[in-house]
């Protein structure tokens, strides 16, 4: 089994990068958004190596404006509603899925690069990639809620029966997210803080 080599010691100071574009193996900083768009999908399933601050948060903004994009033209073209249920009334599960059906494709597409540069970004604050595992159980609760959703006899809860609802699903998709969310905030203080020199020691040599 095989060890990363280790990184300068803390504190140490590294050399400034050279300007200009940065060789694949090697982190991008001061990345623009066209080199961020770039480097995540050239790595697109490499884990290895570190992600700046700007080469991760750059390509968070253009994924979410894509995505939001695609959400809303499949909703409006499908001819859903972009605030389902506030005729409060329950929204037909599939009703409400249909219209996000391009926003999932996308979100598919990018899932494994997505945890690549998380993982990259991680590593450049001198952290595990495993971290990112934090996230889990919120992603677990959401499928849960959604399960629970889909449950729900609405005839019972329109009679004020309570037992129409999916307590079980409900409430252990609440227990999962909650979990996920401690997580999640970890991990989003991790994706924030700035570069640790001792991170080099997850760079693959070129």
């Amino acid at each position: 089994m095989s060890f990363p080599p280790p990184g300068p010691p803390p504190g140490a100071r590294t050399a400034p990068p050279p300007p200009g574009p940065a060789p694949l193996h090697l982190p991008q900083h001061d990345a623009t958004p066209r080199q961020a768009a770039e480097r995540f999908f050239r790595k697109y399933a490499d884990f290895s190596g570190r992600a700046t601050r700007s080469e991760y948060w750059w390509w968070t903004l253009i994924a979410s404006v894509i995505s939001a994009v695609l959400q809303v033209g499949g909703t409006l073209a499908l001819g859903g509603t972009l605030l389902p249920g506030l005729d409060g009334t329950l929204p037909d599960l599939r009703t409400f899925l249909v219209p996000l059906i391009p926003s999932l494709v996308w979100s598919l597409a990018v899932l494994v690069p997505g945890i690549a540069l998380t993982v990259r970004r991680l590593h450049d604050g001198n952290r595990s990639g495993w971290w990112y595992l934090a996230v889990l159980p919120s992603l677990a609760g959401s499928v849960l809620q959604l399960v629970a959703v889909s449950s729900m006899d609405e005839q019972r809860l329109a009679a004020g029966d309570l037992g129409g609802l999916a307590l079980g699903p409900l409430i252990g998709g609440g227990v999962l997210s909650l979990v996920g969310l401690v997580g999640s905030i970890a991990v989003l203080v991790f994706l924030i803080l700035g570069p640790d020199p001792r991170g080099v020691r997850f760079d693959r040599r070129g």
